[in-house]
């Protein structure tokens, strides 16, 4: 397949859709077809989402920003799969009203012939953008080095959602070897970042570190990504083109029988067309919110991650664990750990921050800050706590 750019993909797309709502909803009132009607509505939410989809995708790349704005605009493209779910959610309803009237007043379709032809064009310009996005419809496992998380491509359409998606679309666009190296930070863990003479309580040993950088653990080592806003793309394209499917069946159910009440076949259409978007919409908005809403991806269980830090050499306890997605390819977490060190000037501490980075590195997550609380230096813990 091509090796297209998410934007030219949208844009393709998006010229194919402004052709084909013209001719539908033209037609559709030509002939008083609500299936079509319903569909070339679709087909205008398709405009707009596309529109949203591209404005996003341009904003997330964008390195241009106010200072306020500190993590630039890498949430661009999630509130842009929000807006299409709802959007889409709301035509639903619409669709939904004008059917109930359509079979209280079945009106009749006066040229299903001409249905039937418009509804295959459009179900072919469909099949383009299928074409386009059809990556977006199968699972692959992934893994991701930092950079991978922190600095997304222009063309790298992978992600890391939640496990609650109906339905999990990934790009095979390029594959990323996994490396867990620990981060490099002369701040952090290069050089000691305390020194003071004081009793303690233990040794600030760490548990062995494999090869690769990372804790010897039973954490995960892949996750299945997509990107959020692709795949609302993709959704769209997919009820377009079931929807086409659905016309056709109805402006030939209506011709070639005679049943009395073969024109309520049209109003049916779009009842189930209604149910097919709204099967796909509700998860997309319900993903897009547990990421704005800052809940925890469900592929990682804060308990083992607690636990996983918890049962480092020097660690007393862990508290105000949090972890969120900033968007659909960064992971973040900010936890409070309340240590106990030697006396080696900070050496051991700065060895047990390598530690609890790898941990959090192994469940994919690589941008962490740490708040060391001291258990034997009460000055320093109450300062911690207090935080």
């Amino acid at each position: 397949m091509f090796d297209l750019a998410r934007q030219t993909r949208i844009i393709l797309l998006l010229g194919i859709d402004v052709t084909f709502f013209f001719i539908e909803i033209i037609t559709g009132y030509a002939i008083d077809s609500l299936a079509l009607i319903a569909d070339s509505f679709h087909m205008l939410n398709d405009i707009v989402s596309l529109l949203v989809a591209l404005w996003a995708t341009r904003l997330a790349h964008s390195t241009s920003h106010e200072p306020k704005y500190t993590y630039g605009w890498q949430r661009a493209e999630i509130l842009g799969a929000l807006s299409n779910g709802v959007f889409l959610i709301a035509l639903c309803m619409f669709i939904f009203m004008e059917a109930i009237e359509r079979f209280i007043e079945p009106p009749s379709v006066s040229n299903p012939t001409l249905m039937f032809f418009v509804g295959s064009l459009g179900l072919l310009s469909n099949f383009v953008g299928i074409f386009l996005f059809h990556d977006h419809g199968h699972d692959h496992p992934h893994t991701h080095t930092a950079q991978n998380y922190d600095f997304p491509e222009e063309d790298d359409i992978e992600s890391v959602l939640p496990s609650t998606i109906v339905h999990r679309c990934n790009t095979s666009q390029q594959e990323v070897s996994h490396t867990h190296t620990q981060v490099a930070d002369s701040a952090t863990e290069s050089s000691p970042l305390l020194s003071y003479t004081g009793n303690h309580n233990g040794a600030g040993t760490s548990k062995p570190v494999n090869n690769h950088g990372s804790i010897e653990q039973d954490a995960p080592k892949q996750t299945k990504k997509r990107n959020l806003n692709m795949h609302g793309v993709f959704l769209h394209v997919l009820g377009d083109a079931l929807g086409n499917i659905g016309v056709i069946s109805a402006a030939l159910f209506i011709k070639y029988t005679d049943y009395s009440w073969r024109f309520l076949f049209d109003p049916c259409i779009s009842i189930l067309l209604t149910f097919i978007i709204l099967f796909s919409a509700i998860p997309l908005c319900k993903s897009a919110a547990l990421i704005l809403l800052q809940v925890a991806p469900q592929s990682i269980k804060l308990d083992d991650v607690s636990n996983l830090i918890n049962h480092l050499d020097g660690v007393e306890s862990v508290h105000e664990l949090h972890i969120w997605q900033l968007s659909d390819v960064k992971l973040i977490a900010t936890v409070h750990v309340c240590v106990t060190l030697p006396d080696d000037k900070g050496e051991s501490y700065t060895k047990l921050t390598t530690d609890i980075r790898n941990v959090l590195q192994s469940f994919g997550i690589y941008d962490v800050t740490i708040q060391p609380e001291f258990a034997n230096h009460p000055l320093l813990c109450d300062q911690g706590s207090s935080s």
